[in-house]
């Protein structure tokens, strides 16, 4: 697994990186789910958590330690106080997208209590005794029609 810290380097999927300012959610980030407005902010907007993967973080409100997972299950060793999943860039002619979701489990291999977020789900904020029991994820794609 590659890791990152900082940002100056491109690393491969999945990243991993500490909180810092040019990390938390970009404000144009919601601009670039237009298909022309993104493809102009693209250059500019740099990666962050949660672009192209969903991204985890250890405080509330996408902040603390975070990392993206690719599609597969993985086991925890810390909490989840916060879920960004991305969203679909909709283009014209290009037919259904893949849809991001990730479910939180309080037991190992999927097992236990979960947590179910796709996209568009607010997680900014877990419950503190959700998720410090957080002990695997998994991440999926699957298309979906729902809006």
């Amino acid at each position: 697994m590659a890791e990152e810290r900082g940002g100056g380097s491109e690393a491969q999927h999945p990243r991993s990186g500490d909180d810092a300012e040019t990390y938390r959610r970009n404000p144009l980030k919601s601009l670039a789910g237009l298909p022309l407005v993104g493809d102009l902010l693209e250059p500019f907007l740099g990666h962050y958590p949660g672009k192209d993967l969903p991204a985890l973080f250890s405080a509330p409100h996408f902040r603390g330690r975070w990392e993206e997972l690719d599609p597969g299950t993985y086991e925890r060793g810390g909490p989840v106080r916060s879920v960004l999943v991305p969203s679909r860039r909709w283009r014209p002619g290009k037919g259904p997208q893949p849809r991001w979701a990730v479910t939180l489990y309080t037991g190992p291999q999927g097992t236990g209590t979960s947590m179910r977020f796709e996209e568009g789900d607010d997680a900014s904020e877990l419950e503190e005794l959700f998720a410090v029991r957080v002990a695997s994820v998994r991440v999926e794609r699957f298309l979906g029609t729902g809006e």
